[in-house]
């Protein structure tokens, strides 16, 4: 048996949609999903791959760390953030 984490930094979820709207109709760009992500990026959230997570990303983690193809890994832990905080261990 293996121990592994996966730590997901911002997610686009529906409440990060509503948030984005938000953000939207304050700077004035309306419901413009990219001008928010745009936005959140460079004002508050700098990462080097340059798009907020999807679902699927942190999915993809955890499925990879849940399969045999990852029996060999112990007391990882999978930043899954998009390089906000990058580091090599």
């Amino acid at each position: 048996m293996t121990a592994n984490t996966v730590s997901p930094g911002i997610v686009l979820t529906r409440s990060v949609v509503r948030w984005f709207k938000q953000i939207g109709e304050r700077e004035g760009w309306g419901d413009d999903l990219a001008k928010s992500e745009d936005w959140l990026l460079k004002h508050h959230h700098p990462q080097l791959v340059g798009r907020i997570g999807r679902v699927e990303d942190i999915a993809d983690a955890v499925a990879f760390l849940s399969s045999g193809r990852a029996d060999y890994i112990n007391g990882a832990n999978i930043r899954t953030n998009g390089g906000a905080s990058p580091s090599l261990n």
